[in-house]
């Protein structure tokens, strides 16, 4: 995230169980993945945040094996598929 230098996070718990958490300075954040896909792209805060909750659930569930960071990744995709910006978080994932 270009620029970014700490601030608050929000919680926000879905109604499947599943949870994230996202900034609360900007409205936009300019987001760049060096990896995988290269996508490079403006999020709302928002989608910032699922994008980042994704990469940690899949980075801990492929470090610790537990199936928990499985799903929680599962849950916050399912939520992105109604998100308005879930073509966005998906170019940004994949």
């Amino acid at each position: 995230m270009e620029g970014y230098k700490g601030e608050f996070w929000e919680f926000y718990r879905l109604s499947n169980g599943g949870f994230y958490v996202a900034p609360t300075k900007a409205l936009l954040y300019k987001i760049t993945v060096p990896f995988g896909n290269s996508y490079e792209g403006e999020m709302s805060a928002s989608a910032t945040g699922i994008v980042v909750c994704i990469f940690a659930y899949t980075f801990l569930a492929e470090k610790t094996g537990d199936e928990l960071f499985i799903n929680l990744a599962d849950q916050l995709k399912d939520y992105a598929n109604i998100h308005p910006e879930g073509s966005a978080i998906f170019a940004a994932i994949d």
